[in-house]
């Protein structure tokens, strides 16, 4: 590699040799960005419909952390739109009218979808970004990784109280773990959001 590309690479200089903040960003890690800004918009609208559906259940412990769920959900969505408007895009979503179910089926939807966006889509996200040498865009991508993770075993432990499946849901050394954390996850859960 040159130097040229190398300065391009590390983002200290354009591509005709400038100095410049931030490189302009790979179409890839753009796309990310728009992907991931769509699937926060469309959590935060999903976690409120299960949220409703809950508190119609008579479960407003399990409404109040889906509450909380999409709230977290519509700040990553608004730190996305953030980065995505600073990178001289405009965030784009095509929203989804949510499934709503029972509580139970709810919640399965919300770890599933959680432990998708933990294990698959944000680690091909930050392997992108880093590769397109867009450091703000894979430390983003980091955070919410970590973040559905913790949201879906808080979810996890939820779904443990209310359907006796706990097991099914989270390896035993995380429901150990959050268990010592959250020895009555639907009591505490109003203290934990």
């Amino acid at each position: 590699m040159n130097e040229k590309a190398k300065a391009l690479r590390s983002g200290t200089s354009d591509r005709n040799g400038h100095d410049c903040a931030l490189l302009e960003p790979e179409p890839m890690t753009l796309t990310s960005l728009q992907i991931a800004y769509g699937a926060e918009e469309d959590a935060h609208i999903k976690y409120l419909a299960f949220a409703t559906s809950a508190e119609e259940e008579g479960y407003r412990p399990v409404a109040s952390l889906l509450r909380a769920a999409a709230r977290a959900a519509e700040i990553q969505a608004g730190n996305y739109a953030d980065l995505i408007r600073g990178l001289d895009a405009s965030p784009a979503m095509c929203p989804q009218r949510p499934l709503v179910k029972s509580a139970t089926k709810n919640l399965w939807a919300a770890i599933d979808a959680g432990i998708y966006e933990r294990d698959e889509m944000y680690p091909r996200f930050v392997s992108q970004a880093q590769h397109d040498g867009i450091a703000t865009a894979s430390n983003i991508f980091r955070f919410a990784q970590a973040m559905e993770a913790e949201h879906a075993m808080l979810l996890g432990l939820i779904l443990h109280e209310l359907d006796g499946r706990g097991g099914e849901v989270l390896c035993t050394r995380c429901v150990r773990f959050a268990a010592s954390q959250f020895p009555n996850p639907t009591a505490n859960v109003a203290q934990v959001v």
